[in-house]
Parts: C-alpha cells; sequence; structure tokens
C-alpha cells in the first residue's frame, strides 16, 4: 500500500468517525472548535518533530554531551 492511499484511508476513517458522532457542524468550526484543536496540535507535531530533528535527541530525552 502506498503512502498516499494509506494517508487517503487514515482521513476517510476520520471523516467517518467525526461524522458518526453526530458533531454540531458549527461547533466544528468555533473559537475552540475542532479545526482550532487539530490545527494546533498538528503544528505542535510539527514543531516538535522538527525540534528534535535540530537537536539531534528528543524532547525530555537526555542529550549525549555532558555541558
Amino acid at each position: 500500500m502506498s503512502k498516499n492511499r494509506k494517508s487517503e484511508d487514515i482521513y476517510s476513517m476520520l471523516a467517518d468517525q467525526i461524522i458518526d458522532s453526530e458533531v454540531d457542524v458549527s461547533q466544528m468550526f468555533e473559537k475552540d472548535g475542532l479545526l482550532k484543536q487539530l490545527t494546533k496540535r498538528l503544528l505542535e507535531k510539527a514543531l516538535d518533530t522538527e525540534m528534535s530533528n535540530h537537536l539531534g535527541y528528543s524532547k525530555h530525552q537526555r542529550s549525549n554531551s555532558s555541558n
């Protein structure tokens, strides 16, 4: 299975879960709605990954240097 196909399956599954949860669509776009929460988590994850790659170790992991 290609990476693109796998991503599409995950997106489809998530969309189905949101629809099945009977969430009020108008609440998704409110100030602290689902869209804002998803965007926040996505950006935090991307920034954490970028910082880990830059530093060479994960957040809360001890570095190998002995300052």
